[in-house]
């Protein structure tokens, strides 16, 4: 067994398209682009992230850590204009529809979200 195929930091580095869905769970055309489990970034984000996931954050807490986690989007659009990506966009986007923060952590945790082939 080569020990490459077992490696999964850098696939976690480089993050997985996550495709959105709205607020009751319908897929729409906008996609994440988010760092796994076993990414560098995560694991630095890891002991803030732990808070996310308490009752007592508030979801501008968690958008601001979980923006971390997002590193790109596509078709993402704002007043009918192509909206940039930035971290800052991002953490909007998560406080705004706080709905995103759950679909975010499950797709981080999800190993199989970064796997190749």
């Amino acid at each position: 067994m080569n020990l490459d195929d077992l490696y999964t930091v850098d696939d976690h580095d480089n993050g997985a398209e996550m495709q959105v869905e709205n607020q009751v769970g319908k897929k729409v055309d906008m996609y994440l682009t988010v760092v796994g489990i076993d990414s560098k970034k995560w694991q630095n984000l890891k002991s803030k992230a732990k808070r996310v996931i308490s009752d007592d954050t508030t979801v501008e807490e968690a958008a601001k850590i979980l923006s971390d986690a997002i590193i790109g989007w596509r078709n993402v659009e704002h007043k009918g204009k192509e909206l940039k990506f930035t971290r800052e966009n991002a953490e909007r986007l998560l406080v705004n529809a706080p709905y995103v923060i759950g679909q975010v952590i499950r797709f981080i945790i999800n190993r199989e979200n970064f796997m190749k082939g």
